[in-house]
């Protein structure tokens, strides 16, 4: 028996299947009744996990650096270049830097980036609203994003620095 997953016919609480339809030259189908996607199908309901994200995302680069070192290093000094305080603050140009991530929907850079942002004491009002800027440009795919990827990424590394805070007197990220 193949896995069952939302939209499916006979599920019960399921989305029914729509058909697709013509509307002034577009095609379009409910995107709940699609059938999911390999990693949908591994995932069920799970959350978007920052921590794991930002985990792996460390161990890729440090196994390429053995390959792409150079281009790995040059990336980084420019994003230490560009994310230096300026005529913007820190905090102004990490907030920049959640509208574009949201807009880009790039879970890499959110786990990237999120501890930054909560070593600089942004708030998650400031994160979810940085965000949602994106979603002028973005749509409906940038508006889920920022609800479950960026919500959660910042509730995730806040909580790990709160309990580092707690236990050590001196933060996570500080």
């Amino acid at each position: 028996m193949s896995p069952t997953y939302p939209g499916q016919k006979g599920i019960p609480g399921s989305y029914t299947y729509l058909k697709p339809a013509e509307v002034r030259g577009f095609r379009f189908v409910c995107r709940e009744c699609l059938p999911p996607t390999q990693k949908q199908l591994n995932l069920g309901a799970t959350m978007f996990d920052a921590i794991e994200t930002l985990a792996q995302l460390n161990d890729g680069l440090e196994k390429s650096k053995g390959v792409i070192n150079a281009a790995i290093s040059a990336q980084q000094a420019a994003m230490d270049a560009i994310e230096a305080p300026g005529v913007l603050d820190a905090k102004t140009k990490l907030l920049v830097a959640i509208g574009a991530i949201a807009y880009t929907r790039c879970e890499n850079c959110v786990a990237l980036h999120m501890p930054k942002v909560v070593a600089a004491g942004v708030t998650k009002a400031e994160v979810m609203e940085a965000a949602a800027m994106a979603i002028c440009f973005g749509g409906g795919p940038s508006m889920a994003f920022v609800g479950t990827v960026i919500g959660p990424a910042y509730d995730q590394f806040a909580a790990v620095a709160d309990d580092a805070e707690g236990a050590s007197g001196s933060g996570l990220f500080g």
